[in-house]
């Protein structure tokens, strides 16, 4: 293989590592928030993103076998070049080479793509997400092979093969306040509304009898509107005194239904 194929392989196999490892970031560290919002605005890309998030399990099979090939590819390749040139000549200078060389491999397509893609995951994803399809394209006979061989190894176990991420509100709420600082300070106090209101049970919203002021049947439609007008209630009950003393609540008076029997 001449010396031009050969660092043209070695190029793609690089890239794509860095393709890979940067995608794999990029997308944990998305906020899901703030995609919603771009797919809502039409922003195709976002929305292809969020296929993604919201059907994660072909991403994950992509990265998995992606990452795992590109960066083999690499070493092998990495190897075969540093014992062409060092093997016969200089034994120590050729381990020091290939260990330098896989370090070198580690921080220029695991540890920076990382890096950078943590600083803008939505913009950089974005940029690479065409890319990312065609690896997937070409990749797809790989991963249809391991997802055959993966359920073959697990056909006997009635486990699911992952979990639900969040099983309750609080991780949710805990997520939620470790999440992009993007998010204002009202925009989260209305997300722990909305979660605080699925909580509540009609029981906290109750208004105590004693509290609740109520009208005598005798009261004409006159009075209950001259009562609403002061009070401004919806419905009154209306009560009416048994023969003990005791307070009996015979029904609820709608205050627009008496508004609409007064004007006909």
């Amino acid at each position: 293989m001449s010396p031009i194929l050969t660092s043209f392989i070695l190029f793609l196999t690089l890239s794509a590592a860095f393709l890979f490892s940067g995608m794999e970031a990029g997308m944990v560290a998305i906020n899901p928030l703030i995609l919603h919002r771009k797919a809502r605005e039409g922003k195709r890309s976002a929305q292809k993103l969020l296929h993604y998030l919201k059907k994660p399990e072909m991403f994950l099979w992509t990265n998995l076998v992606g990452g795992t090939t590109s960066n083999f590819l690499s070493v092998c390749i990495l190897t075969k070049i540093a014992h062409y040139y060092f093997w016969e000549s200089n034994l120590p200078f050729f381990a020091a080479c290939l260990i330098l060389s896989m370090i070198g491999l580690y921080f220029l397509v695991d540890l920076l793509p990382k890096i950078i893609f943590r600083r803008k995951p939505i913009f950089f994803c974005t940029i690479t997400l065409p890319f990312f399809r065609v690896a997937y394209i070409l990749l797809y006979p790989l991963i249809s092979a391991a997802i055959k061989l993966v359920t073959m190894i697990f056909w006997h176990s009635k486990e699911p093969y992952y979990q639900r991420m969040l099983s309750n509100r609080a991780e949710l709420r805990r997520l939620m306040e470790n999440s992009d600082p993007d998010i204002t300070t009202e925009e989260r106090l209305m997300i722990s509304h909305v979660m605080d209101f699925f909580d509540k049970t009609v029981r906290d919203l109750l208004i105590p009898m004693e509290r609740v002021k109520c009208l005598p049947s005798t009261t004409t439609l006159a009075e209950a509107k001259d009562f609403a007008s002061k009070n401004t209630p919806i419905h009154i009950p209306i009560y009416q005194v048994n023969s003990k003393g005791k307070q009996h609540i015979l029904g609820i008076l709608s205050i627009k239904m008496a508004i609409l029997l007064d004007e006909s």
